[in-house]
């Protein structure tokens, strides 16, 4: 967590341009030189952030990709608890009206997910296939077994079902 708040200083002091706090926007702006006349300009860029496989958006921060809503609590309230939950589920509204801090046992408790997936043998072997044909990406695997992507992801890369598992890939 450390590292995460040198990070967040950083994109305060160097790279944050504007806030909206409401809307859960940040502005960053830079120094670029132009590459014809050599003159250093300033780069301005609108809501910055991009959405992970998970609905969450990141943002680069001193070299590395952070979550925006965790930034955004950390401005707003000059702290950062062990959790920042979105009220309304939505991963992608970063309002500030939408995150409240919570500690890891009270953010797991409203999860979609209640505890480890406890697959059938036919449906690992049905995981397998679909992992091993490539057509799908772990999350929509995971929307159709009604499980979580890590779940998905402990298969493929077998630290979960290793028995089955081996037969496919």
């Amino acid at each position: 967590m450390c590292e995460e708040l040198v990070d967040f200083e950083y994109f305060k002091e160097v790279q944050l341009h504007r806030v909206d706090f409401y809307k859960g926007e940040l502005d960053t702006i830079r120094e670029v030189i132009h590459a014809k006349t050599g003159k250093p300009y300033k780069q301005r860029r609108l809501n910055v952030g991009s959405l992970n496989a998970d609905g969450y958006v990141r943002v680069w921060c001193n070299g590395s990709l952070r979550m925006k809503h965790r930034l955004l609590f950390w401005l707003y309230h000059g702290y950062l608890p062990e959790e920042v939950d979105h009220f309304n589920r939505v991963r992608s509204d970063n309002s500030i009206s939408n995150l409240r801090p919570i500690n890891r046992t009270g953010n797991t408790l409203g999860s979609r997910f209640k505890g480890r997936k406890r697959f059938t043998e036919k449906e690992i072997h049905d995981v397998c296939r679909l992992i091993a044909t490539n057509s799908k990406s772990d999350q929509s695997i995971a929307n159709i077994f009604n499980c979580s992507r890590i779940a998905i992801m402990g298969i493929r890369h077998k630290r979960r079902h290793k028995d089955i598992a081996n037969l496919y890939f």
